[in-house]
């Protein structure tokens, strides 16, 4: 989660959990409670975190060479809104490569926040008239 603000065009906020010791970036586990979809009837999800602990690592180089950051929280909701078109590619089905997928065309509506000492930000909400939903299958789980 970077946020960008404009002076003199160089980064002065970057939002992530860091990266773990076995490589992996900027990813974090949330509740369960955090997701809710319905695919079948309507295709919609919906993502909410509130007030999640994270640290502001300042410039995304600061942050990939593991340097000082500064407590913060974020929240954010992510909300995608019924079909506009349904089956963008159709069902998929890959026997070969081990993948199954349906996708879907929504609208989804975004709102974010930050709050650190000396500092904070709320986004307006936006709606983008694009997104796609999926559900898909890969893996251990195409089967």
């Amino acid at each position: 989660m970077d946020l960008f603000e404009s002076q003199g065009g160089s980064q002065v906020h970057d939002y992530n959990p860091g990266i773990s010791t076995g490589g992996l970036f900027w990813t974090i586990a949330v509740p369960r409670s955090a997701v809710s979809v319905d695919l079948q009837r309507a295709a919609q999800a919906e993502f909410v975190v509130r007030n999640l602990a994270i640290t502001d690592q300042h410039d995304l180089m600061n942050a990939l060479h593991h340097g000082p950051g500064v407590p913060a929280t974020v929240s954010f909701a992510v909300n995608w809104n019924g079909i506009i078109r349904g089956g963008l590619a159709g069902p998929v089905r890959n026997t070969t490569n081990g993948f199954a997928g349906e996708f879907f065309e929504t609208d989804a509506t975004l709102g974010w926040s930050s709050t650190q000492a000396g500092f904070s930000f709320v986004s307006t909400s936006a709606t983008r008239k694009y997104a796609v939903l999926a559900s898909e299958r890969n893996g251990l789980y195409f089967k």
